[in-house]
């Protein structure tokens, strides 16, 4: 990999931020199509190619050609990497690489076929909540995510303390098979700072979300996360922002002071026991909290257990579906039609596309819908033209204009180094890290297949084989022969005839 760039520091000629496009290559990588725009960064869909037509989409995040000679936010994008790069968990957004190619910086990360929660969310328009079961399973997953970077060993087997402190929907992240996702480590804390940041009051918290402690300035640790994932819940399940209010003084004065309507204020019905979480989890003082993530996911494990069937990956892969099934298969179209003019346009670089679009999920136009989900509207529909503009937010870039820039690095890590090296074991009782699997699970289309009429076929190993059972028929009636004209000699003239 390219050495690392330190803050302040250009290389000169290659690509650059500004240049940057469909086709244009970054190392081993082929930016593809454009997939989310934020207010720091870009990301796009990938592909990294390899030695005997080996492809993998990837996603890949650059600093905004505006702001990529900024030493604060080229220390940041390199703080996210460090930080995140350190955990491994199926419920972490997995960070393979952090590198540069002429005057870009960019950020190699795991391809999320899928979107945000503050996307679901906000599928038509405004918010909508969903079923509070399925809300718990995304939060519970969210839970075992948080809890993994929370408890981060470095190498010496020392805590890193590590916190999100930006735990918000558009952080989450909700794959097709229903996989659940912690994104964008950018404004993490943790143990061994080098660097305390801040950029002159233009970057702020999403203070709908951030803790009592947290605005207040004090001390920070997991159960500050803990709030934030109070607060996701109480969205998901009522439509409503726990805190919202005119402006950004009111909302930090009732998150201070602890003003929290209980959401059965807002909808009838909701359930006493999640209601109940949700509670402890915002409680104004840590102490009165849950005292970790893993707590607060064993009660929501609890919760859905004693009221009802499991809830599943499957159950939240419907959801993904029935609200951005179409975005999803648009996005999809786009990545196929980018590559597609990328071997128009190079006809002698024309690598095999196995691997290179997700093929283990099904698209919602061709999908059968969840059952009592009308997806009419995607059924038959003509292909988008290819465009270079990303939805805003499409796949969230992992940055936001309104976003604390407070981040220590752990002193261990060695800046002139940022590659990811290969992932540990999971702990004991982990769930496994997510594979994509080679055969599509069922009810899905079958993987590419190689319709070529295979060459003609020689007899003569048949042939052979004819040739070995015969002699090893000759050799056992020789051995046979033998052995017995042995024993009956011994038997008539040996000893004592």
């Amino acid at each position: 990999m390219a050495d690392v760039r330190a803050p302040g520091r250009s290389k000169k000629g290659g690509v650059t931020p500004s240049s940057l496009g469909r086709g244009s290559r970054l190392g081993r990588y082929e930016l593809l199509a454009p997939i989310g725009l934020g207010g720091m960064a870009k990301v796009w869909a990938a592909r990294q190619t390899g030695h005997g037509g080996f492809n993998k989409v990837v996603a890949i995040k650059t600093i905004l050609p505006h702001l990529s000679r900024e030493d604060d936010f080229q220390r940041l994008f390199v703080d996210e990497a460090r930080v995140a790069s350190l955990v491994h968990h199926p419920n972490v957004c997995e960070i393979f690489e952090l590198s540069e190619e002429g005057e870009v910086l960019f950020l190699v990360m795991e391809w999320v076929d899928g979107d945000s929660l503050v996307k679901l969310l906000k599928a038509s328009g405004d918010v909508v909540p969903f079923d509070p079961r399925v809300a718990a399973r995304i939060a519970a997953e969210t839970c075992a995510g948080l809890h993994a970077a929370h408890v981060q060993l470095d190498p010496d087997g020392r805590p890193l303390n590590i916190v999100h402190r930006d735990v918000s929907p558009h952080n989450v992240l909700l794959s097709a098979e229903g996989m659940v996702k912690v994104t964008d480590f950018g404004v993490a804390k943790a143990a061994g700072q080098t660097h305390d940041q801040t950029v002159a009051g233009q970057l702020k918290g999403k203070l709908e979300y951030m803790s009592p402690e947290q605005i207040g300035g004090g001390p920070v640790d997991g159960r500050t996360d803990v709030f934030g994932m109070g607060a996701v819940i109480y969205e998901a399940t009522t439509g409503l922002q726990p805190f919202a209010s005119s402006g950004d003084l009111e909302v930090m004065t009732k998150i201070v002071d602890g003003r929290l309507t209980p959401p059965s204020a807002h909808v009838r019905g909701y359930p006493r026991e999640l209601e109940a979480i949700v509670m402890q989890a915002m409680a104004t003082k840590p102490d009165n909290r849950f005292p970790s993530a893993d707590e607060m996911r064993l009660a929501l494990e609890g919760f859905m257990s004693r009221t009802g069937p499991p809830v599943t990956h499957a159950d939240v892969g419907a959801l993904l579906r029935s609200r951005v099934g179409p975005k999803m298969d648009e996005r999809l179209e786009r990545i196929r039609a980018a590559m597609s003019a990328i071997r128009e346009n190079h006809p002698s670089h024309t690598p095999s596309t196995s691997g290179v679009i997700p093929t283990n999920r099904v698209p919602a136009r061709i999908a059968p819908p969840p059952p009592g989900i009308p997806h009419e509207a995607n059924r038959g529909a003509p292909l988008p033209k290819l465009h270079e503009q990303p939805d805003q937010g499409d796949f969230d870039s992992g940055f936001n204009m309104d976003t604390v820039a407070d981040f220590q690095l752990p002193e261990f890590l060695d800046p002139g180094s940022a590659r990811v090296g290969p992932a540990p074991l999971p702990a004991a009782g982990a769930a496994p890290a997510p594979t994509r699997a080679p055969f599509p699970a069922p009810g899905q289309p079958p993987a590419q297949v190689d319709h070529r009429e295979p060459g003609p076929v020689s007899a003569e190993p048949a042939v052979e084989l004819k040739q070995y059972i015969l002699a090893a028929a000759l050799g056992v009636l020789i051995a046979v022969v033998l052995g017995g004209g042995a024993y009956a000699a011994f038997h008539f003239l040996g000893p004592g005839r």
